[in-house]
């Protein structure tokens, strides 16, 4: 619009695309509108004029003479058919030229109500390469749009803001392929996807293996390669057991001031007393506080040294 104000010509193409309001602030922008392409029963020039498009058509070997006093009209001398016509009727002001037919003509001019001129050129063949060196066609796009130093082209289809998906830099198959992607990566999905498979019904109460934790821990240390943990777990397993074996009692041992309970104790297997005799060490002493040694093929345990604590006096000597 402001193009228009400062004298420049628009050149509309799919004006039956712009709405009326568009139109009409066309009509008062105060420059000269070309309208190129206006298809029968469209309302492309609604807004502009009172000239309403039509449908007529008149065949390509039929060369149209101008028949008007307008001076682009008779520069470009004869058209070579046309597609596409509009009517006067309901316009007095309007000037027809080149007639395909009654009230029908391939090319009009009107008074705008800014005062500029407005063009219509119903088919837009005869200002394209195809046909622009047939006839007069040439003479008649450059006259119709060369009234002014600067042409503003108006395309009524593209009139909303640009963005990624209607940018000119981007390619039309873009879209495509994105869709196709979004396609193969939700098939992939479903395929290598876990299955849960269907509900099953299950009678209670439930039987459940004494071992069926061990075991599921056992695989998710083997899962995640947590060596280091399943290793302790195993060491502390087999403390457990061999602390069970000897009557020792489990977890670290804490201070107490109640007198140290009789060593070794009742529950000790009998086979086990002939071959040694230990003390009590006190309760101070870090855990375990025995060390294993042989000697003559013979089991003893000595205590750890602590302070004044010492090792039984018969604790080298065979029996």
């Amino acid at each position: 619009m402001d193009a228009g104000r400062q004298g420049a010509t628009i050149a509309v193409v799919n004006a039956d695309r712009l709405s009326t309001e568009d139109r009409r602030a066309l009509a008062q922008a105060g420059g000269d509108v070309v309208v190129i392409g206006a298809k029968g029963g469209s309302d492309a020039l609604k807004g502009l004029t009172g000239m309403t498009a039509k449908g007529t058509a008149a065949t390509a070997p039929s060369t149209r003479a101008p028949q008007c006093d307008d001076a682009d009209a008779q520069a470009a001398r004869s058209l070579a058919g046309t597609r596409a016509s509009v009517s006067l009727q309901g316009d007095d002001d309007a000037v027809g030229c080149f007639p395909v037919g009654e009230d029908r003509y391939a090319y009009a001019t009107d008074s705008l109500p800014s005062g500029a001129t407005l063009r219509v050129l119903p088919d837009p063949a005869p200002v394209t390469n195809a046909h622009l060196a047939q006839e007069g066609h040439a003479a008649m796009g450059v006259r119709a749009l060369g009234h002014h130093d600067r042409v503003l082209w108006l395309d009524g289809q593209n009139m909303e803001a640009p963005s990624v998906w209607n940018s000119s830099s981007t390619p039309p198959w873009l879209p495509v392929l994105i869709l196709q992607l979004l396609v193969i990566a939700g098939v992939l999905a479903i395929v290598q996807g876990r299955r849960f498979g269907g509900i099953v019904s299950e009678d209670l109460p439930v039987v459940v293996r004494s071992t069926e934790t061990t075991v599921a821990r056992g695989r998710l240390y083997r899962q995640g390669s947590d060596r280091p943990r399943a290793a302790q777990a195993l060491r502390s397993g087999s403390a457990l057991r061999l602390g069970a074996t000897l009557g020792l009692p489990p977890g670290p041992r804490a201070a107490t001031s109640s007198p140290p309970s009789p060593w070794p104790p009742a529950s000790l297997p009998p086979r086990w007393t002939p071959f040694f005799t230990v003390h009590r060490p006190p309760a101070t002493a870090p855990w375990p506080p025995w060390q294993f040694s042989s000697t003559n093929s013979r089991a003893r345990f000595t205590p750890h040294e602590h302070g004044q604590h010492r090792p039984h006096p018969r604790a080298g000597h065979r029996r």
